[in-house]
């Protein structure tokens, strides 16, 4: 072990048929979340009547399309269509898309197929006999490597091109919707009644939780970056633009001085001025040194030692360290989590604890790699409380750690990952 002591100073669900947002203006936060409410929308309507126009409802806003149509695979083979949507009944009748065709295809493939007549004879030849089609894409839905039916979809109007993650919105939603024809067809034909009643309302609890959390983790993220700017603001206005406006006056005093004729004193003024230059030049190194990933290449041991070092200088609270000496062979991503969870630690020790000493462990406890922060400041924190501890909790889980934060009033705190290594 290496043993090292540093002194002080070292709501409810939208309606799947309204107006949608179309693509190009929704951020990748907002089409997540609207696919999770996709999600907790149909869940609510498996093992009922309505799910097939509320499913193709969903993908047709998802996908800003005037119109759409389900097909599914029936038990002799045959694929049939069991609902359509169309927000433009003239346009699509001026449609040349064999729609048959196209579905007849896509139980043939395994991957989304886009009819772009504008741009794609072979396409329009193929599908339209020559003729025209609105913008369409079709995707199959498989469950176990089985074709249990195709959805497509026609965009009229807006961007006549798919963004890049277009595909990969849909992707996820076709995932989605064979789950969700997969359990509706197991409810209807298993269960019926009281049973079929249990295990919907089990099914929604479960999704609505998980929904929850999402929510939850996503305004935490937003929270913890938000947070992050104005403590960047701060120190950029009270760090570095004050030493930059010293900066200036020292130089009016060095001119003034110098039009007065007194050399001796121009020149002091000047050296002020440098070292003020030298002093905003390193907080600048600081604060990139804080938002930067560091370099990991020498282990995540020496990160944290380097870490731990500046942190007591700036934040003047003595720090102990207990660093394994063997490297441990880890992922960087899991390497980048555990530093980021000691950086986030010690920066709640500085704002909240009134800390006299903090300790950061890392060790190997058996199979697994422990990572320890401790104070022995006012205590109190609440795991669920802060921002901070909730993306400690985030990071910790992201790489299949555990975590455990022991707390109580008066006693300091403990923040305990526990990163299970493999074989």
């Amino acid at each position: 072990m290496t043993h090292v002591c540093s002194s002080r100073g070292a709501s409810a669900l939208p309606q799947p048929a309204a107006a949608s947002m179309p693509t190009a203006t929704l951020s990748h936060a907002a089409r997540q979340q609207a696919v999770v409410q996709s999600a907790v929308s149909l869940l609510t309507v498996v093992g009922t009547g309505v799910l097939f126009p509320t499913l193709l409802a969903h993908a047709c806003t998802l996908f800003d399309a005037h119109s759409g149509t389900l097909a599914l695979v029936q038990d002799d083979g045959d694929l049939v269509p069991v609902t359509t949507i169309s927000r433009d009944a003239a346009s699509r009748s001026t449609s040349d898309l064999d729609e048959a065709r196209l579905a007849d295809s896509l139980l043939h493939r395994t991957l989304p197929l886009v009819i772009d007549c504008a741009n794609d004879p072979q396409a329009r030849q193929a599908f339209c006999d020559g003729g025209d089609c609105p913008l369409t894409i079709g995707f199959p839905l498989q469950w176990e490597g089985r074709q249990i039916g195709v959805i497509q979809l026609a965009r009229l109007h807006g961007e006549r091109h798919l963004r890049a993650d277009d595909l990969g919105l849909l992707s996820q939603f076709a995932d989605l919707a064979v789950a969700a024809l997969v359990r509706h067809r197991a409810l209807v034909a298993e269960t019926s009644g009281d049973a079929m009643t249990v295990q919907l309302t089990q099914a929604l609890q479960h999704v609505v939780n998980h929904s929850a959390q999402l929510s939850a983790s996503l305004s935490a993220n937003l929270a913890a970056a938000e947070q992050e700017r104005q403590r960047l603001a701060y120190e950029l206005h009270d760090g570095v633009r004050a030493t930059l406006l010293g900066a200036q006056f020292q130089i009016e005093a060095a001119r003034s001085a110098l039009r007065a004729g007194s050399r001796e004193a121009g020149l002091q003024q000047l050296e002020g001025v440098q070292g003020s230059l030298a002093s905003a030049d390193a907080e600048m190194s600081r604060l990139v040194r804080a938002l930067c990933p560091p370099r990991l290449a020498a282990g995540l041991a020496a990160a944290l030692l380097d870490l731990g070092l500046r942190w007591a200088s700036t934040a003047q609270i003595a720090v102990t360290f207990d660093l394994i000496d063997e490297p441990v062979r880890l992922p960087e991503p899991a390497q980048l989590a555990l530093y980021r969870i000691a950086q986030e630690a010690l920066s709640n020790i500085q704002r909240h604890a009134a800390a006299g000493q903090a300790m950061i462990r890392l060790a190997r406890r058996g199979s697994a790699l422990v990572l320890h922060i401790a104070d022995d400041g006012r205590g109190g924190a609440v795991p669920q409380g802060g921002v901070g501890l909730f993306s400690i909790n985030e990071r910790a889980h992201a790489i299949g750690a555990s975590l455990h934060i022991q707390s109580p009033p008066g006693e300091g705190t403990q923040v305990v990952v526990t990163l299970p290594l493999p074989d």
